[in-house]
């Protein structure tokens, strides 16, 4: 199954620097679907942020351009970096994921949409603190209309291969160092598949819609022609 959030403050997360992962090195990825075109501000799906809801390293929908984006994000540091454009509404799940390393002296934030590297290394200077929180869903700007499945977040940095890997299966392929693993299963949104304990809370009332198939899922070469205007 995958989590559809409809309605604005629709969310799942965790608070607490005790209660996330370590941020370096780190890699969370997820199938996502934007249902609809609400023409609102950037709806973030998947963060890594503050306690208050600010995104520190993520990924989000921005309806509000045209034509409607994903970014990766390091926006403490006001990097923002476009990965694909995309067309509300079109039925397809895009997996997206981001890496997060050291550089000298700052974080380096890298982000991949089906398995392919869109987002060339740029820069934060923030820290974690005491009130850190990792959440998916809405923004709190605006309603989500995005469907989100398999949220997965390593503790670790993964290959480029192990995100092409990754972005081609409904299940964990890389299972060490996998801090959690969010399947949003019949039953049980909230619930950590990793065997790590780590469920998440919920705000608001997301629903269970059907997961991804692997038809639904843009090919890989469909990202190259779209990144070149051609497709």
């Amino acid at each position: 199954m995958a989590a559809q959030f409809d309605a604005t403050g629709d969310l799942f997360f965790r608070v607490a620097a005790s209660s996330v992962p370590q941020r370096v090195p780190f890699t969370m990825s997820c199938f996502v679907r934007a249902d609809a075109d609400v023409n609102t501000a950037e709806i973030i799906f998947m963060r890594y942020g503050d306690a208050a809801g600010g995104i520190r390293q993520g990924a989000y929908l921005d309806y509000v351009s045209s034509p409607a984006a994903i970014f990766a994000s390091a926006q403490s540091s006001g990097s923002n970096e476009q990965l694909q454009t995309l067309t509300p509404g079109d039925g397809l799940w895009r997996h997206v994921a981001v890496r997060i390393t050291q550089g000298s002296g700052q974080l380096n934030t890298q982000g991949f949409v089906g398995g392919v590297l869109l987002g060339a290394n740029f820069a934060s200077t923030d820290t974690p603190d005491t009130s850190e929180s990792i959440a998916c869903g809405s923004s709190g700007v605006g309603a989500p209309a995005c469907s989100i499945a398999h949220w997965r977040i390593w503790e670790a940095a993964l290959s480029d291969a192990e995100i092409l890997a990754e972005s081609q299966s409904l299940v964990p392929v890389r299972t060490a160092n996998l801090w959690a693993d969010y399947r949003f299963g019949n039953g049980a949104l909230d619930v950590d598949s990793s065997g790590n304990s780590r469920s998440l809370t919920a705000n608001g009332t997301p629903v269970f819609v059907a997961d991804p198939t692997l038809t639904l899922i843009v090919p890989i070469a469909v990202h190259h022609l779209r990144q070149q205007g051609i497709a």
